[in-house]
């Protein structure tokens, strides 16, 4: 009878657990975003506010979102959202640049790059952390893969709209 309690206690412990984790889950802000630059259509992985400013204290409102540059044609777009998708399959700390810009609203303020680092996390799996160097500061932004994932299944509506 006692071990069947501690057996019990254990059982609901980890349920009361993991139920506070995924409770930590915010809906996603990343979205799929078209834009004209330089004459030309491009895609991108618009992936929200930063989630942090690493050493500084911010009010994230102020500051530019990341911008993933993700082709110029919904087919490139594809790949390149597959690729993004295949970094959650490789081990912790693979670093990966991306070309990216980045945004205010739906305005780019500048161009560069971004470093995209997979992360494992406690009771929450993997996440790609996306880092954007600003003159004043870096941002860091993270994407899931359920994220992600739903992103390629937009990019896939277009494909079909497309075609016919």
């Amino acid at each position: 009878m006692f071990i069947d309690m501690r057996r019990l206690l254990a059982i609901t412990l980890m349920a009361f657990i993991s139920l506070a984790a995924l409770a930590q889950e915010s809906p996603s802000k990343a979205r799929l975003m078209v834009a004209e630059t330089d004459g030309a259509t491009g895609f991108y992985l618009a992936l929200g506010a930063p989630d942090r400013i690493p050493g500084a204290y911010i009010v994230f409102d102020q500051f530019a979102q990341t911008c993933i540059f993700l082709g110029n044609s919904s087919s490139d777009a594809l790949k390149s959202i597959d690729d993004i998708i295949a970094l959650f399959d490789k081990s912790s700390g693979t670093s990966v640049d991306f070309p990216a810009r980045l945004a205010v609203g739906e305005t780019f303020i500048a161009y560069g790059k971004s470093s995209c680092v997979v992360k494992s996390r406690f009771l929450q799996g993997k996440r790609l952390s996306f880092f954007y160097e600003h003159d004043a500061y870096v941002t860091e932004t993270f994407l899931t893969k359920e994220d992600a994932r739903s992103l390629r299944r937009m990019i896939e509506s277009l494909n079909i709209c497309s075609v016919r």
